[in-house]
């Protein structure tokens, strides 16, 4: 699971897919002329969206990375689910860390600007014990011409949630769970 965004040589990346896919992932990034990203959104901490983060790190430079709640990003927390992809995700951090590319956890309201378009978190995830897709941020991007939905893996009550808090969700593309 990996969109790009971008409009007038500004680009977004949300998500990275899996580690397997990366190679292909960051060719496609290549063939699109994406030589930097100002923004790497990862909207929930399971491998098949953020598996070719750190690959992607290696390629191309990337500004600033936007992560889901602190959490969902806290590694003990993590840790719960799956020891294997904990470890995983406290490498990408560290790394990104190691490369100084600032790390902030998405605020409802943070908006990011590509040419001429938005991108605007519009939801940062339910609490949950038992299930990291309910972390999942919903991020709108207005563009010229074009505006898009993604919700990550989020289900039913982010679903929910979205609904209940009044943000305008028409858009011509939803990216659903």
């Amino acid at each position: 699971d990996a969109v790009l965004i971008g409009d007038s040589g500004h680009y977004a990346l949300i998500d990275t897919g899996t580690s397997s896919s990366a190679d292909e992932m960051i060719a496609a990034l290549g063939r699109l002329g994406v030589e930097k990203l100002e923004l790497l959104v990862l909207t929930h901490p399971h491998a098949d969206h953020i598996g070719g983060a750190s690959r992607l790190l290696d390629e191309v430079p990337v500004e600033e990375m936007l992560l889901t709640t602190e959490k969902g990003f806290d590694v003990p927390y993590y840790r719960f689910y799956q020891e294997a992809a904990a470890q995983a995700l406290a490498k990408l951090l560290r790394k990104a860390q190691e490369m100084d590319i600032p790390m902030e956890v998405a605020q409802v309201g943070d908006q990011y600007t590509f040419g001429s378009s938005t991108l605007e978190v519009i939801g940062a995830g339910v609490e949950t014990k038992d299930n990291l897709n309910q972390l999942s941020l919903a991020l709108r991007f207005d563009g010229p011409g074009l505006s898009f939905l993604d919700t990550g893996d989020g289900e039913k009550e982010v679903e929910q949630a979205l609904l209940a808090s009044g943000e305008y969700l028409r858009a011509d593309v939803f990216k659903a769970a």
